[in-house]
């Protein structure tokens, strides 16, 4: 009889000024391990309804626990491996570390954050951005950096395009900032790209995810432009919408890696503080071309501006998609899973 492993917790927040990336990423975790009849148990602080009903929908014990003492629950769980996907500092904190493993549980850290201290078993960034940093951690600590290490649902093998020429009119844009985008990017780039000279642009996708709070007036903005587009509102295949397009506008976060493992290019507005050196990284190894900051966006006729020197001078001269797209593991999730088993 195969000897039974201890059971996963996720604690991550979705919401609608933090998005749901972070929790998408824990669910293909989660979905992975149950392939391997592991058990996950979701921990959330400030999650909203939808993304806790995402949770209770795809078959997982979810519990909503106090901000003020998120740890609390672990005391009435069976000891296993919990998996912190969370950027609130209160998550770092060397004390909280220190009683999450008094507790007898594992703990694994999937962050971008170097300014901190760990007592982790593992800290996992999968981020390019790992290259160029160095995690302050214990001798005992696994150190899991870079696009090797990557979470992409499966359904992203072999699909991956080859490389083609954007055209300079006639485009298929697709546009789309996560969950929730409370930013209002997804506004400022339509806007824009009803700027941009007539012809260069024959249709408009626009997505926008679960948590989006402005469909109506979108959908109004759409209709005013007189843009040609087709809106999509939390819908389970963005692939096939993906490989439908010449050229993608969106933030630096989980959709922009799916985009870059099928080989499409894409040009970037951070979407929050944590995206900001993310996507500030991207744009100077060559990428992708960052448009902007959430905090710092350009007026709709600064980005049209550059939105059609980039097309008239050739995307592609400027975006190395394919450099990229050959650095993610696209196997990474089952790479993960293997490890995390050490620790169950």
């Amino acid at each position: 009889m195969a000897e039974s492993l201890k059971p996963l917790y996720f604690l991550v927040i979705a919401n609608e000024k933090v998005g749901m990336g972070h929790l998408a990423r824990c669910l293909m975790l989660a979905n992975e391990a149950r392939k391997q009849n592991i058990s996950a148990t979701f921990l959330c602080p400030e999650t909203s309804p939808p993304a806790l009903q995402k949770i209770s929908d795809a078959g997982f014990y979810v519990h909503e626990v106090p901000i003020s003492n998120p740890s609390e629950a672990l005391k009435s769980q069976p000891p296993g491996l919990l998996v912190i996907d969370i950027d609130a500092p209160w998550a770092y904190d060397e004390k909280w570390q220190h009683q999450v493993k008094e507790y007898g549980f594992g703990l694994w850290y999937i962050t971008i954050h170097d300014q901190y201290t760990y007592w982790a078993d593992v800290v996992m960034n999968p981020n390019i951005l790992a290259e160029t940093q160095t995690f302050r951690a214990q001798p005992q600590t696994h150190l899991l950096l870079g696009p090797n290490y990557f979470i992409l649902h499966p359904k992203f093998q072999g699909i991956r395009r080859p490389t083609v020429a954007v055209p300079s009119s006639n485009l298929t844009i697709l546009v789309t900032f996560g969950g929730s985008d409370p930013a209002g990017l997804t506004q400022q780039v339509v806007a824009s790209l009803a700027l941009l000279p007539k012809g260069m642009v024959n249709s408009v996708l626009v997505v926008v995810g679960p948590l989006y709070a402005k469909v109506e007036e979108l959908k109004n903005q759409l209709v005013d432009l007189g843009l040609p587009y087709t809106l999509h509102q939390n819908i389970p295949n963005l692939e096939l919408i993906m490989l439908q397009c010449d050229l993608a506008i969106t933030s630096s976060g989980l959709t922009y890696w799916e985009l870059s493992a099928l080989n499409i290019p894409s040009l970037t507005l951070s979407a929050s503080v944590r995206e900001k050196r993310t996507a500030e990284y991207l744009h100077e190894q060559g990428y992708t071309y960052l448009l902007g900051h959430f905090d710092a966006q350009p007026t709709s006729a600064q980005m049209a501006n550059t939105l059609q020197g980039l097309i008239e001078a050739g995307i592609h001269q400027k975006i190395n998609t394919v450099a990229l797209a050959d650095k993610i593991n696209l196997r990474g999730i089952e790479t993960v899973i293997e490890k995390m088993k050490g620790y169950l």
